[in-house]
């Protein structure tokens, strides 16, 4: 069996291009053309050895710079300045099922009930059901992946 230069060539870009795909690209489409009009890449603040401007920053992704911190789903993304720095959930691949409602339909009150029993006034008043939907809502809303509703 003869090898040639240009195959092995051929086989070293789809695995370039596999583990791109396998670390889920850029995230918010950084390092993919760059962020909408008025976001910029900024750095996940829980990882250390990530920033926003210096060297190995994520400002450099709009560039389409695509290695370090760039290539990597959770290390950089697309950030409005108005709104909360919460880094999105690295993508599963699944759909969101939008007519899931993660309070009516998977977690119920009488569920969380049977779950959370606290024995104090002070723990009934912090850990309310209201209080955990309204949680997830706020998650869900600033997340592409939804807690609770992916998939089927």
């Amino acid at each position: 069996m003869k090898f040639c230069f240009g195959t092995f060539l051929l086989l070293l870009s789809i695995s370039a291009a596999a583990a791109q795909t396998a670390t889920g690209g850029a995230l918010s489409e950084c390092a993919n053309g760059g962020c909408n009009l008025g976001e910029y890449c900024v750095g996940n603040s829980f990882l250390k050895d990530v920033d926003d401007t210096g060297e190995y920053g994520c400002s450099k992704c709009n560039g389409n710079r695509d290695w370090w911190p760039c290539n990597f789903e959770t290390t950089c993304f697309c950030h409005a300045l108005d709104a909360p720095r919460i880094p999105p959930a690295p993508r599963s691949g699944v759909t969101v099922n939008a007519a899931l409602d993660t309070c009516r339909d998977v977690l119920t009150e009488d569920t969380f009930n049977n779950i959370v029993q606290p024995t104090s006034e002070e723990g009934k008043q912090l850990f309310t059901y209201a209080g955990l939907c309204d949680a997830i809502s706020n998650y869900n809303q600033y997340h592409d992946e939804k807690f609770a509703q992916m998939g089927t």
